[in-house]
Formats: C-alpha cells, sequence, structure tokens
C-alpha cells in the first residue's frame, strides 16, 4: 500500500517537473526569438544613427521664405482653400 502510494506521488511529481520543464523551455525559446527578432530589425548602432539625424534636424533647421500661397495677404484672395 505504502509503495504503491510512494509511486503513484513519485509519477505525479516526475510528470508536474515534466509540465514545468515544457513551459520553460517553450518560454525560453520564445524570448530568444524575440531577441532575436529585435536584434535584426533594429539595433542600438540604429538608435545611435536615429538619435544624430534628428540632431541634424533640429539644429539644421533654416528659417525658410514664404511662398505666395502660403502668404495670408495672397491666400485669402485665392479661391481653392481646402
Amino acid at each position: 500500500m505504502n509503495d504503491a502510494g510512494q509511486a503513484a506521488g513519485n509519477a505525479a511529481n516526475d510528470a508536474g517537473a515534466a509540465v514545468g520543464n515544457a513551459a520553460n523551455d517553450a518560454g525560453q525559446v520564445a524570448d530568444e526569438a524575440v531577441d532575436e527578432t529585435t536584434d535584426n530589425n533594429f539595433s542600438d548602432g540604429d538608435w545611435g544613427l536615429l538619435g544624430l539625424l534628428g540632431l541634424f534636424g533640429l539644429f539644421g533647421r533654416r528659417k525658410r521664405t514664404v511662398t505666395a500661397y502660403e502668404d495670408p495677404a495672397v491666400r485669402s484672395t485665392t479661391t481653392n482653400r481646402y
């Protein structure tokens, strides 16, 4: 009787451990897949490049001359307003 109970307990324990290991493995596979995807799509170097482009955009702005279409005085006389 005691041996049967022990055997059943061991079997349940083994099954639980197997389920836990499978879940852990699946989680690690998903984690690796996410890491690979994000690494391939956008790396740290790309973020640095994007930051540089942003700085150039901020400091490289020049005042544009206003075209006749954008000038309020001229624009008020035009008929094709959107």
